[in-house]
């Protein structure tokens, strides 16, 4: 039986101990101001220091993950408060929410690219090898006023490395289960140009999902990635940017039958350019194409090929030294045809028998937004800002015929005030209106699985949400930093699958609807302390009351919203001397579902109790070129459930060589 820690006595604990003076404390001026100095622009498209942005924010730097068990982006985005991070077998990808709202409502970029799937709405982050990027932006609330759609609970925004220096590393680990990595990145200067080379290469033999039922297969992959990125900076203001990007997913998910593959391709173009000293025009261009994407589910192949583009011209204009403008448009285009074929071979792709289903189709949204930052006074400004979405369903069809065309129009509100209280207290509070459109696949699939069938709805309306936010931030001492977020979210026309009818004993006939509403209420609390120059520490805490207030089941309202767990910590300490560099970080979270009705399925798999694990890695530095690493992931050999049985104690070495 899995022990379940007693939260609040372990909070208390953990936090007493992150402020305990038992240690050392470091001078003000050996002490880094945390992050409160850093330089973000995902949550107002401009550049500015967290301190002065009126929103719930986190950065990862390429530093920090070079410290602590990160492998996946994955890795470096489940120890952030708000932010649920649920990997899955196979080409199912992986589950992630902030604040309660999930998948399609969560914006994911690459360096302002959308990286969010146009058919499923999914962010799709595979094709990033984590040498390349430089930061991680997580901005929490919505943001649909600057971003559009999905960009309800947030936006994550991953961005690479500029600023390069002659520099060639060279990495290569091995694990458990089977567990290989290499990677290579060259990074260049030649005159005004700048260059980033980047590759890895990481697969595993994965460990038995089901110990009841070892004959359901093993989590296995075989992943690379390539990237390539050049900066020619024209002059001393303006540049243009170019990035190239492939990644290569196979899956073997399952002795028997599922498997699946996954190539996706990006290109993004950008230019920046100095008009004045008090303009910045920003241009993009890009596109993201799953090219070769399909598994393997029983006797049926799945191909669901998806192709995104899209471009933005903003700019950014400093009317006055107290008043600072910003206005933008874009378009953004999805298309895709998916198709499902009936296998004689389940083991053979190459012995499709007949199609059995084929749907598709294009959406479109033309948008125009703007946000005017007001400085009142030195210790008060106001940001207020709109976007307005025109998103057009066309070309739709499936097997039954074509689709009428749809069209729908959003315009989406946000006004924020942040004040200065003093040197060291920060408040800010805001509220805007966010929406999220459906998915070309609740639009037109027809989904036909073992003991259900899902239909689609071209009726469907684009999920809304009216939001609120309250947070401070408050510098206790210059060793130790504390913030708190307290947030509400009001969702309406949410999309669910809702029930039809039974079509036999054991299968049920579904359709997506516009049938829920819900209010999500909770709160985040940070703290961060520097105990000396050598050690730090951080703790969070997240509590996300997640109710379905309205759905045409009666029977789900007052359930827990799905994939969502209501409390979540996390803690961590790192050390730091000379050649040596330890982390230690443990995370918990209490029960999720994963159904409408909070049910479990029997025997204990796939439940989702709570659990608490604890991850560590030492790094040593023999020079300045050579280091080796330890990492043990799931320290106590936890055992625990969600969707399938989680890996238990994993050990992986690397060692890194620059030169």
């Amino acid at each position: 039986m899995i022990r379940k820690p007693h939260k609040l006595t372990l909070m208390t604990a953990l936090t007493s101990l992150l402020l305990s003076n038992s240690a050392v404390a470091a001078t003000a001026e050996e002490t880094k101001q945390f992050d409160l100095d850093t330089v973000v622009v995902t949550a107002t498209k401009t550049e500015k220091s967290i301190k002065d942005v009126p929103a719930a924010v986190t950065v990862i730097t390429a530093e920090d993950m070079k410290k602590s068990n990160v492998r996946t982006l994955s890795d470096a985005l489940r120890n952030v408060p708000g932010l649920y991070i649920k990997e899955q077998s196979g080409m199912k990808g992986t589950k992630i929410s902030i604040r309660g709202l999930s998948q399609n409502r969560v914006l994911f970029l690459q360096d302002g690219m959308p990286l969010n799937n146009g058919y499923t709405g999914g962010p799709q982050w595979s094709g990033i090898p984590i040498d390349s990027i430089e930061r991680v932006e997580i901005i929490r609330g919505p943001f649909s006023a600057l971003y559009g759609s999905s960009a309800m609970g947030g936006v994550v925004n991953i961005i690479t490395k500029e600023a390069a220096k002659p520099e060639t590393t060279v990495t290569a680990g091995t694990g458990t289960n089977g567990t290989h990595s290499q990677t290579f990145s060259h990074n260049g200067v030649e005159g005004k140009l700048e260059y980033y080379l980047n590759y890895s290469k990481n697969d595993t033999d994965g460990y038995i999902l089901n110990p009841a039922n070892p004959d359901e297969g093993k989590f296995g992959s075989d992943n690379k990635q390539y990237s390539g990125k050049i900066i020619y900076h024209i002059n001393a203001t303006d540049k243009l940017i170019i990035s190239k990007g492939r990644s290569e997913g196979t899956y073997q998910y399952s002795i028997k039958t599922d498997r699946g593959n996954r190539t996706n391709e990006t290109l993004k173009v950008g230019y920046q350019a100095k008009l004045a000293p008090d303009k910045m025009l920003n241009f993009r261009f890009s596109e993201l194409n799953f090219s070769d994407y399909w598994t393997i589910t029983g006797k049926n192949y799945n191909t669901n090929p998806v192709k995104t583009r899209e471009g933005e011209v903003n700019l950014n204009w400093k009317i006055n030294p107290n008043n600072t403008l910003t206005v933008g448009v874009s378009s953004k285009v999805d298309k895709c045809d998916g198709k499902t074929y009936l296998l004689t071979n389940p083991r053979d792709i190459s012995s499709i028998n007949k199609l059995l289903e084929r749907s598709g189709g294009k959406t479109t949204t033309n948008s125009i937004y703007f946000q005017d930052e007001m400085e009142f006074t030195p210790q008060t400004t106001m940001l207020v800002g709109g976007r307005y979405d025109n998103w057009k369903f066309t070309n739709g069809y499936n097997l039954a015929g074509s689709m009428q065309k749809k069209s729908e129009n959003n315009f989406s509100p946000k006004a924020s005030l942040l004040f200065k209280a003093d040197a060291s207290t920060t408040w800010y509070a805001s509220a805007g209106k966010s929406f999220s459109s459906p998915s070309i696949f609740n639009l037109s699939r027809r989904w036909d699985v073992t003991r259900t069938l899902l239909l689609p709805n071209p009726d469907l309306k684009p999920e809304k949400a009216n939001s609120y936010e309250l947070g401070v931030t408050h510098k206790v001492s210059p060793n130790t930093t504390a913030k708190v977020s307290v947030f509400q979210n009001n969702v309406t026309d949410m999309i669910y699958q809702s029930f039809i009818r039974m079509l036999t004993a054991d299968k049920q006939e579904l359709q997506w609807k516009n049938a829920g509403k819900a209010e999500i209420k909770g709160i985040e609390l940070e703290l961060n302390h520097k105990f000396s120059p050598e050690t730090s520490g951080y703790i969070n805490y997240t509590h996300n009351n997640s109710k379905i207030t309205a759905n045409s089941d009666t029977t789900l309202v007052g359930k827990q919203v799905p994939t969502v767990p209501k409390d979540a910590f996390n803690i961590g300490f790192t050390y730091q001397h000379e050649k040596l560099t330890a982390n230690l970080e443990g995370r918990y979270l209490s029960r999720t579902y994963e159904s409408d009705n909070n049910t479990e399925p029997a025997n204990g798999y796939g439940a989702y109790e709570p659990f608490f694990v604890v991850d560590t890695k030492f790094s040593y530095r023999f020079t300045p070129d050579t280091a080796i690493s330890l990492e043990v992931s799931n320290l106590f050999d936890r055992q625990y459930y969600r969707e399938t049985l989680a890996a238990g104690r994993t050990v992986f070495v690397e060692l890194t060589q620059k030169f």
